[in-house]
């Protein structure tokens, strides 16, 4: 009897999509949860949301070889529909395979809040995975620029360059318009976290602005054609 994992669902259209850079390969192993007559071993990957928007936010479960989809590559992910089945199917599996490897992933929608920690997510179709086809591009710019020396700061601040240069990119933002979404995402990710958004606050974000937009642009600048 199939699971609803191995029968797959509905993408959830109010949910973030995802872009799944290269990372180590998952550890462990799995089989089909809906197992098959002959008891035949098919390996699986279960890619699900830690909770965040950018880098490190990404559980992979599993063990990718042999899966049709290449995961040694970066990807555009889509979100499965989160039924009341598919959460208990997940819960099952993720007790058996065990914790796995985090991969860094990235928002593929400005304006989208990212995924709740427990969303599953699957590769999306060809014809998504061509709309966005230049973010591994941008990805590896970032990457360039870092061991250059070029890009410097912290982890959170590298992953947060190249999500913003991804946006940039896609919603073709000059710094008037960066400025704008940047203030406004601070904004919500300080009420998110209870936090007054205040005039100190927007002050110390503006001041970021200018440095913030120069490191964007150099990734962009440093996209391979």
């Amino acid at each position: 009897m199939n699971s609803p994992i191995a029968r797959g669902g509905g993408r959830d259209a109010g949910v973030q999509l995802m872009y799944m850079v290269p990372n180590p390969a998952a550890g462990g192993g799995g089989r089909d949860p809906g197992g098959n007559d002959g008891g035949e071993q098919n390996p699986v990957v279960y890619l699900v949301a830690l909770g965040g928007s950018t880098g490190p936010v990404l559980r992979v479960v599993g063990d990718p070889s042999g899966t049709a989809a290449d995961l040694t590559g970066g990807v555009a992910l889509e979100p499965m529909e989160m039924t009341q089945d598919l959460r208990r199917a997940l819960g099952r599996e993720m007790e058996r395979l065990g914790e796995g490897a985090v991969a860094s992933a990235y928002c593929l929608d400005l304006r989208l809040p990212p995924p709740e920690a427990g969303q599953l997510f699957r590769i999306a179709a060809p014809e998504v995975q061509r709309q966005f086809d230049g973010v591994e591009r941008i990805v590896q710019a970032a990457r360039r620029l870092e061991a250059a020396g070029v890009l410097r700061g912290t982890e959170a601040y590298v992953h947060s360059t190249r999500q913003w240069a991804i946006w940039a990119r896609q919603e073709e933002l000059d710094y008037e318009a960066f400025s704008r979404e940047f203030l406004d995402l601070a904004k919500r990710n300080f009420e998110a976290n209870g936090q007054a958004w205040t005039q100190a606050a927007e002050t110390r974000v503006r001041q970021v602005l200018p440095d913030r937009w120069r490191d964007v642009q150099a990734v962009l600048g440093g996209v391979a054609p």
